[in-house]
């Protein structure tokens, strides 16, 4: 995967894909610069550290049909798969008022789902650096239509079935698209890499507006739950063949170690030394209980507008709603987080969403629901997108990139897993929205103190 010598670029990197551009200094070795032409070996093997630099950013990004392919179909990919997680609110509020399980044990299917697909960058990652990102892309894309349309004919009234399929399943499925998606979105954009990632993030949340709004019409016409579930399989099958059809990787490989160029050695740093490095850990903790409650509105927010007297026509949109303020919010996170500084990013968004959470204990009107969800849209989607890049800016050389990335994306990816089922057990049967509210606003407050202390 590319890299470049702009300390700015940090900010392009995801929980699962070490797209890390940090030159500290000239004895720092630049690995796989990946040139795509094999005749340039030997002259990367024999050339200094600033003719690397310079070959590297010879080289042809930001644009062409490749690169702009790529990014329709880096749009396509996460729509149709963490676009649908996002979507996940309407499963629930149906699950929980047919009495299919407990709020909280239908938590744990989204959970699960989201879980598989944030932590895949554990065996995605090395994957990805073979050159494998278009075998991964595909046989995702099969196991996730494969499970999703399995949803359809399941007996919703028995968990297990829901939980391997829609949980495991599509997880799993999710998992092996995310990662090498936002990697080939890397490896053709350099100067506006954080933006083209940003757009491909905003995929997340158009999913997070198309799905609810689909599902939900059809079966309020009368549809039946089957058929609907098919119908949106089908829009995401449409999806990932376009994904799959556009996304081009750059024509080299890191299996070819020739590429790879030492310059003056390389400093390397064992994995378990990284549980020493103070200030990063406390950061992977913060990000642990960001996102602890940061799919708290998409779990539950329809599921709230329901309970407090809107009709169910408004509340069938509130997941719509949340789904534009978070494309707001990942977009704009590309373009004002390098003014304010990464960490500043974060807890300033940590701060300001604590804040909307709170302000639940006074919403019950439609104009109250409405500003929460596009407010919390915006803010969880700009954590979501910036909070990845704090912990990897404590990256000293590309050698330990991916090291730094995988522990990262492993510690906080447990947020999610158990931030659903956590708040399903404290809303109960009795829809104790006052604990879930305060419990989710907590971890935010702890997690800016947590981020602050390690910057």
């Amino acid at each position: 995967m590319a890299r470049s010598n702009s300390p700015g670029d940090i900010l392009s990197a995801t929980p699962s894909v070490p797209v890390i551009a940090y030159v500290p200094e000239p004895k720092t070795i630049i690995q796989n610069p990946q040139l795509p032409d094999p005749e340039l070996k030997g002259e990367i093997q024999n050339a200094s550290f600033s003719d690397v630099v310079a070959l590297e950013s010879s080289l042809r990004y930001d644009g062409g049909r490749q690169a702009w392919l790529t990014l329709i179909g880096g749009i396509c990919a996460m729509t149709a798969t963490y676009g649908y997680g996002n979507a996940f609110g309407v499963y629930q509020d149906r699950y929980v008022r047919e009495g299919v399980a407990s709020a909280s044990s239908i938590s744990w299917i989204g959970s699960i789902q989201i879980f598989l697909t944030m932590v895949s960058g554990i065996y995605t990652g090395p994957l990805v650096d073979r050159g494998y990102i278009r075998h991964m892309i595909f046989i995702g894309s099969v196991i996730f239509v494969f499970s999703l349309f399995m949803v359809s004919i399941v007996n919703i009234h028995h968990y297990y079935q829901l939980l391997l399929t829609q949980g495991i399943g599509m997880g799993i499925g999710g998992g092996l698209i995310y990662v090498p998606t936002i990697a080939a979105q890397s490896q053709h954009w350099l100067k506006h890499r954080p933006f083209a990632i940003g757009i491909t993030f905003a995929g997340i949340s158009l999913g997070g507006i198309i799905y609810p709004i689909m599902v939900n019409q059809m079966l309020v016409n009368g549809v039946s739950f089957a058929w609907t579930v098919r119908a949106s399989a089908f829009t995401v099958l449409g999806l990932l063949v376009m994904a799959n059809i556009c996304i081009y990787p750059r024509r080299y490989s890191s299996r070819d170690s020739s590429v790879v160029s030492p310059i003056d050695g390389v400093a390397t740093i064992s994995f378990w030394s990284l549980f020493l490095d103070i200030p990063f850990i406390l950061t992977n903790i913060g990000a642990f209980l960001g996102l602890l409650g940061n799919f708290y509105p998409y779990f539950y927010t329809q599921l709230y507008a329901t309970t407090h007297g809107t009709d169910d026509t408004f509340a069938f949109y509130t997941l719509a709603i949340l789904g534009v303020g978070a494309i707001v919010g990942r977009i704009a996170s590309g373009v004002y987080a390098p003014t304010l500084g990464i960490f500043n990013s974060v807890i300033l968004s940590g701060v300001c969403y604590a804040a909307v959470v709170f302000g639940l204990f006074g919403i019950t009107t439609v104009a109250g629901i409405t500003i929460y969800a596009l407010l919390s849209g915006f803010f969880t989607g700009t954590l979501f997108v910036t909070i990845a890049s704090a912990a990897l800016s404590f990256t000293k050389s590309p050698a330990e990139a991916g090291m730094r990335a995988g522990l990262s994306f492993t510690i906080s990816s447990f947020g999610p897993l158990i931030g659903g089922p956590i708040n399903g057990a404290l809303l109960g049967n009795k829809l104790a929205w006052n604990k879930t509210i305060i419990f989710t606003g907590a971890s935010f407050v702890e997690c800016n103190v947590s981020l602050r202390t390690a910057h």
